[in-house]
């Protein structure tokens, strides 16, 4: 997990429980004050806060399942490149991508049924397209 995601979740989480706590003390003052359309609106206003909160985590979800997809395909295309066979060195290179990461993504296009893993003769990794039909279902699948 890089320092931006790791610096997003912590301030999420802080932000959000400094917000929760603040809210249950102004609902706990406004209920000992008894102006219900008041209490009302703080809670309104408390699920429209929570609900755009949700929606940003849902949205940086998906941002996060594109750029891996869209890395997938990069692969795939480099796969092709090379006649079908790449070692996860070769792609982490070839990429930019660190290597944790590229075997991360290496694996799932394995276990997808795009790629099957092999040991070299050498007793290199090798991940080979398994054939043009699987690739073709599975770059239909991702869209």
């Amino acid at each position: 997990m890089g320092f931006k995601n790791k610096f997003f979740k912590v301030t999420s989480a802080i932000t959000g429980g400094i917000s929760s706590f603040v809210s249950v003390a102004m609902l706990a003052e406004l209920i000992g004050s008894g102006d219900i359309e008041l209490i009302i609106g703080v809670l309104s206003a408390g699920g429209i806060a929570m609900a755009a909160g949700y929606n940003t985590i849902h949205f940086h979800k998906k941002q996060k399942k594109e750029l891996f997809q869209k890395k997938q395909l990069d692969i795939l295309y480099l796969a092709v490149q090379n006649h079908g066979q790449l070692t996860p060195t070769q792609v982490a290179l070839q990429t930019n991508t660190p290597i944790d990461e590229t075997k991360e993504l290496l694996d799932s296009l394995s276990d997808a049924g795009a790629m099957e893993l092999q040991v070299s003769n050498r007793g290199n990794l090798v991940y080979t397209l398994i054939d043009e039909v699987h690739l073709q279902n599975y770059m239909e699948k991702i869209g």
